[in-house]
């Protein structure tokens, strides 16, 4: 089994947004989506191009996600495409929350309408540890995911701890411990991932513009080959809302892919 089927569960963290006070904690889990305004529905696609034709690009993902007045997400579609296949992978993710507006589940849906993969959440009775776990639906994998999260009085990610049980064993993770630092205005700046033994495997540093939107990341990678990675980010689109429309990226110096949203708000 290859670290790729893992997706589903991964798809799901990187969708879910809220805006509601007494739910940040999904803010933490997708902190760079940075909406503003009453969003009804975003639409994102995303395109890389190629490094020796930078006019020439392709589809890499498309997803749409649909949010309620209170800003919560209640249902989001992706398709991950495959350069080169016929066919591309899509999904269907339904979250549940409960009274207090707290996530509490999120139901995977692969394109035939089959729940595949649910994300479970509880909290603690402080509100200050959130643990998930995911499952396979399909009565093929046996593979259960863990994570819990430290989070503050706002819902920031203070640490993630990250468990492994019944995957492949083939499959080994590089860090086991995440811990996050913020600005004054609540901005994620510092990631730092540990592995098992406590020893530092990788740093992540972020920088924003002005409209609080990623602008430059540094990754340092501590405990492998792949070499440090630079990447910068430009909007050259922006809405009446102040969300960005267009995002370019450029890995290492390199133009490397454009993101474009379609936002639509409740009037």
């Amino acid at each position: 089994m290859k670290r790729q089927s893992l997706k589903p569960f991964l798809i799901i963290i990187l969708l879910l947004v809220s805006s509601v006070s007494h739910a940040q904690f999904i803010n933490g889990l997708n902190h760079r989506l940075n909406l503003h305004g009453k969003v009804q529905l975003c639409v994102t696609t995303q395109y890389n191009h190629l490094r020796y034709d930078t006019s020439a690009r392709y589809k890499v993902s498309f997803d749409s996600l649909i949010f309620n007045s209170k800003g919560q997400e209640i249902k989001g579609f992706t398709t991950s495409a495959v350069r080169g296949a016929d066919t591309n992978k899509k999904y269907c993710f339904i979250p549940k929350y409960d009274k207090a507006g707290n996530l509490t589940e999120v139901l995977s849906y692969d394109e035939n309408g089959n729940a595949e993969f649910k994300n479970a959440y509880s909290y603690s009775a402080n509100k200050k540890l959130v643990t998930l776990k995911g499952y396979f639906l399909d009565g093929k994998r046996s593979y259960t995911n863990s994570e819990s999260y430290k989070i503050d009085a706002s819902g920031r990610i203070l640490e993630k701890y990250h468990y492994n049980e019944g995957f492949a064993p083939d499959v080994k993770y590089q860090y086991e411990k995440t811990v996050y630092k913020y600005n004054a205005k609540g901005l994620r700046v510092e990631e730092v991932e540990y592995d098992l033994n406590g020893s530092k495997t990788s740093q992540r540093f972020n920088k924003y513009n002005q409209n609080n939107d990623l602008a430059e990341t540094n990754y340092i990678w501590l405990k492998d080959q792949r070499g440090n990675e630079h990447i910068t980010f430009t909007y050259t689109k922006y809405d009446k809302h102040h969300n960005w429309l267009i995002k370019n990226l450029f890995l290492n110096g390199h133009f490397h892919s454009v993101t474009e949203r379609q936002i639509t708000y409740y009037k």
